[in-house]
């Protein structure tokens, strides 16, 4: 096991550039794509239920329309929020039927289709008869109760065609927002690696000076300390020379822990199990190498 080096920040942070970035794409499609369906869901849903209101009108007047599926007089009209001639009307299909107050059906609307008999729609309208909503949807139907002079209607309104539009709609949306995120997801990689290449250029060249500057400065340091101990052997014992190789000694070391630091990202360290016997720190392992006189009595060791 490798301990991680601390370039591992900028790869990090591409990462969450990249993933910022698509969990931002994802909530605003996501509420976007919601706000879409739910207002365009809801639209129908009250253009549909009109034209069942309409529906239920006309068989209060003529006794049953839907045997002819005949065009809702002006005055039965609604605003369909669509067009005002009638079309979307008398391609609807309506089916409904009519119980008395023993909840015997006594006429049954079946359309001009033969997709429900005659005892299929009346096993539904008892099941929405008894409910105590009085108008929503049931499987692919939208339904309405209404009572007729103590008889008791439930019209139907087939809603197959809205509800595999949607579902064709949803599928597209599905299929094209998955490309557009993969589209996101190549972009969001080469926007955080434009981002972040100036930041590691800078940390490049920030430890390169401090390398650089760390060696440049040994130099002068070891001269300072190599002349401080022939004129210290000279002259013998003087304050102002101890003054001089104590403050050298001190570079010396600030020297030593600046090459340490920029090296840190430089060396792997191995770690051992919990358990084991006790290894050299990071900053031990690397002292040892500045310095060839270090050994496990330092207290740098543990």
């Amino acid at each position: 096991m490798n301990k991680k080096r601390p370039g591992n920040v900028f790869r990090r942070s591409r990462c969450r550039i990249v993933l910022v970035l698509l969990a931002g794409f994802l909530l605003l499609f996501t509420a976007t794509l919601a706000a879409i369906y739910l207002t365009s869901y809801q639209e129908l849903y009250r253009g549909n239920l009109d034209m069942l209101e309409n529906y239920i009108q006309l068989y209060q007047k003529n006794g049953n329309p839907g045997l002819t599926q005949t065009q809702p007089q002006k005055d039965f009209r609604r605003d369909f929020r669509r067009d005002d001639d009638g079309n979307r009307f008398a391609l609807a299909s309506f089916y409904s039927v009519e119980f008395n107050p023993d909840g015997d059906a006594v006429s049954v609307d079946s359309g001009l289709s033969s997709l429900y008999s005659r005892e299929q729609l009346i096993q539904i309208s008892q099941e929405l008869s008894n409910r105590e909503k009085q108008q929503g949807i049931y499987d692919n139907f939208i339904y309405s109760v209404t009572d007729l002079n103590g008889q008791t209607l439930v019209a139907l309104m087939d809603n197959t065609l809205v509800t595999d539009s949607f579902t064709t709609l949803f599928q597209n949306t599905l299929l094209v927002g998955s490309i557009m995120a993969l589209v996101l997801l190549l972009c969001s990689i080469v926007l955080a690696r434009w981002i972040i290449r100036p930041l590691e250029e800078s940390d490049r060249q920030q430890r390169q000076f401090l390398s650089d500057a760390g060696h440049e400065l040994k130099t002068p340091v070891s001269v300072v300390n190599a002349n401080a101990e022939l004129l210290s052997r000279q002259i013998g014992p003087n304050q102002w020379l101890e003054n001089i190789q104590f403050e050298n000694n001190r570079m010396a070391d600030l020297i030593s822990h600046l090459l340490l630091l920029v090296r840190t990202e430089q060396v792997q360290i191995p770690l051992e199990p919990v358990g084991k016997k006790s290894s050299p720190s990071l900053f031990s392992f690397l002292y040892a190498r500045e310095n060839p006189e270090f050994t496990p009595e330092n207290p740098f060791y543990h």
